[in-house]
Protein backbone atom coordinates (compact mmCIF):
# COMPACT_ATOMS: atom_id res chain seq x y z
CA UNK A 1 0.00 0.00 0.00
CA UNK A 2 1.39 3.34 -0.77
CA UNK A 3 1.78 6.28 1.57
CA UNK A 4 1.41 10.00 0.85
CA UNK A 5 2.54 12.72 2.75
CA UNK A 6 -0.13 15.63 2.62
CA UNK A 7 1.01 19.43 3.87
CA UNK A 8 -1.06 21.83 4.83
CA UNK A 9 -1.28 24.57 7.63
CA UNK A 10 -5.28 24.39 7.12
CA UNK A 11 -6.64 21.81 9.79
CA UNK A 12 -10.02 21.64 7.93
CA UNK A 13 -8.01 21.24 4.48
CA UNK A 14 -5.47 18.53 5.53
CA UNK A 15 -8.42 16.32 6.85
CA UNK A 16 -10.84 16.99 3.93
CA UNK A 17 -7.60 15.55 1.94
CA UNK A 18 -6.38 13.38 3.97
CA UNK A 19 -9.94 11.78 4.02
CA UNK A 20 -9.94 11.83 0.16
CA UNK A 21 -6.58 9.78 0.48
CA UNK A 22 -7.85 7.13 2.37
CA UNK A 23 -10.94 6.73 1.60
CA UNK A 24 -9.22 5.53 -2.31
CA UNK A 25 -6.97 2.57 -0.50
CA UNK A 26 -3.61 5.27 0.51
CA UNK A 27 -2.38 5.42 3.56
CA UNK A 28 -1.93 8.67 4.74
CA UNK A 29 0.40 11.00 6.83
CA UNK A 30 -0.46 14.36 7.62
CA UNK A 31 2.01 17.42 8.74
CA UNK A 32 0.37 20.88 9.41
CA UNK A 33 4.24 22.29 9.08
CA UNK A 34 7.30 22.77 6.97
CA UNK A 35 9.26 20.80 10.52
CA UNK A 36 6.67 18.13 10.38
CA UNK A 37 6.68 17.48 6.88
CA UNK A 38 10.44 16.89 6.74
CA UNK A 39 10.04 14.86 9.88
CA UNK A 40 7.84 12.60 8.51
CA UNK A 41 9.55 12.26 5.25
CA UNK A 42 12.67 11.66 6.72
CA UNK A 43 10.74 8.80 9.61
CA UNK A 44 8.05 7.56 6.89
CA UNK A 45 8.33 5.25 4.05
CA UNK A 46 6.75 8.25 1.28
CA UNK A 47 5.83 7.50 -2.19
CA UNK A 48 4.17 10.90 -2.36
CA UNK A 49 3.85 14.12 -1.09
CA UNK A 50 1.06 16.70 -1.47
CA UNK A 51 1.44 20.21 -0.64
CA UNK A 52 -0.80 22.94 -0.60
CA UNK A 53 0.08 26.16 -1.94
CA UNK A 54 1.77 29.21 -0.24
CA UNK A 55 4.91 30.59 -0.33
CA UNK A 56 5.91 28.36 2.52
CA UNK A 57 5.22 25.18 0.12
CA UNK A 58 7.05 26.29 -2.80
CA UNK A 59 11.09 26.47 -0.53
CA UNK A 60 9.57 23.35 1.14
CA UNK A 61 9.00 21.08 -2.03
CA UNK A 62 12.67 21.77 -3.20
CA UNK A 63 14.18 21.04 0.30
CA UNK A 64 12.20 17.61 0.11
CA UNK A 65 13.56 16.91 -3.11
CA UNK A 66 17.38 17.26 -1.18
CA UNK A 67 16.13 14.70 1.77
CA UNK A 68 14.45 12.19 -0.90
CA UNK A 69 13.30 11.83 -4.23
CA UNK A 70 9.59 11.70 -4.50
CA UNK A 71 6.67 12.68 -6.48
CA UNK A 72 5.24 16.19 -5.41
CA UNK A 73 2.27 17.68 -6.37
CA UNK A 74 1.25 21.37 -5.20
CA UNK A 75 -2.22 22.09 -5.08
CA UNK A 76 -2.92 25.76 -5.98
CA UNK A 77 -5.05 28.77 -7.34
CA UNK A 78 -3.71 28.75 -11.01
CA UNK A 79 -2.13 25.70 -12.06
CA UNK A 80 -2.33 27.19 -15.54
CA UNK A 81 -0.79 30.71 -14.95
CA UNK A 82 2.01 29.31 -12.79
CA UNK A 83 5.50 27.85 -13.00
CA UNK A 84 6.24 25.02 -11.25
CA UNK A 85 8.79 25.87 -8.40
CA UNK A 86 11.63 23.61 -8.24
CA UNK A 87 11.17 20.04 -6.50
CA UNK A 88 7.36 20.30 -7.62
CA UNK A 89 6.35 17.72 -10.21
CA UNK A 90 2.77 18.43 -10.98
CA UNK A 91 0.55 21.27 -10.59
CA UNK A 92 -3.08 20.30 -9.71
CA UNK A 93 -6.35 22.82 -9.36
CA UNK A 94 -8.00 24.08 -6.04
CA UNK A 95 -10.60 23.35 -5.41
CA UNK A 96 -9.86 19.83 -5.63
CA UNK A 97 -11.13 17.83 -8.52
CA UNK A 98 -11.23 14.39 -6.72
CA UNK A 99 -11.09 12.30 -9.83
CA UNK A 100 -8.59 14.39 -11.80
CA UNK A 101 -5.96 14.17 -8.42
CA UNK A 102 -6.42 10.73 -8.01
CA UNK A 103 -5.51 9.88 -11.57
CA UNK A 104 -2.67 12.21 -11.06
CA UNK A 105 -1.15 10.31 -8.25
CA UNK A 106 -1.97 7.07 -9.59
CA UNK A 107 0.26 8.57 -12.67
CA UNK A 108 2.58 9.72 -10.68
CA UNK A 109 3.06 6.85 -7.97
CA UNK A 110 3.21 4.14 -11.32
CA UNK A 111 5.93 6.24 -13.09
CA UNK A 112 7.92 6.17 -9.85
CA UNK A 113 7.64 2.20 -9.40
CA UNK A 114 9.05 1.42 -12.75
CA UNK A 115 12.14 4.09 -12.48
CA UNK A 116 12.55 2.56 -8.57
CA UNK A 117 13.03 -1.02 -10.55
CA UNK A 118 14.88 0.31 -13.32
CA UNK A 119 17.45 1.85 -10.96
CA UNK A 120 17.65 -1.77 -9.45
CA UNK A 121 18.29 -3.44 -12.68
CA UNK A 122 20.97 -0.99 -13.69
Amino acid sequence: MNAILCVDSDPQALQSLSTIIRSNGYICISAGTAEDAVRALLASCVDLVILNQDAEKFALAAKLKRFRSVPTILITDKPDREQKPSGVDVLSPKPIRVRELLATISALLTSSLRLRRLHRVA
